[in-house]
């Protein structure tokens, strides 16, 4: 099952108004919410829904970068593509779909296996989500 959105929606000429229904999706903190852009436009402010078998995939690859996280690219909000090579499959990231740590993982030639503050400016805590931070550089606060 997919979902195709584009957004914003525009409420069709000569309506105030319409209704979307969406069914065989598993919910997650109910439905979406929209914010109104004007007379005639909608915009979806934030989303919680959730198809059960569509998982982001990390990494993917979007336009011409790899992405190791869900991204902001093109987009108001955090996204994550379903497929490696991003070809319009995509979904708005939960809090459960951001990459995950990885461990052990490699970093400055030497492996980690737990959160690390080495080489952090301010000291906080970091991670790396691949198992080489120094061929990937891809990383998240722990």
């Amino acid at each position: 099952m997919s979902l195709e959105v584009k957004e914003p929606f525009l409420v069709p000429e000569g309506r105030d108004h319409f209704t979307l229904t969406l069914t065989s999706l598993m919910l997650s903190k109910g439905l979406s919410t929209w914010q109104a852009l004007g007379d005639d436009e909608l915009l979806m402010a934030t989303t919680s829904l959730l198809f059960a078998e569509n998982k982001c995939v990390f990494p993917f690859n979007y336009r011409a970068d790899r992405y190791y996280d869900c991204t902001k690219a093109d987009s108001f909000y955090h996204w994550c593509s379903l497929t490696e090579d991003y070809r319009g499959s995509w979904k708005y990231c939960a809090a459960t779909d951001y990459a995950k740590c990885v461990f052990p993982f490699v970093y400055r030639g030497l492996t980690y296996e737990s959160c690390t503050t080495d080489g952090s400016l301010f000291r906080i805590s970091w991670c790396s989500v691949t198992p080489n931070y120094d061929h990937h550089g891809a990383w998240k606060y722990c």
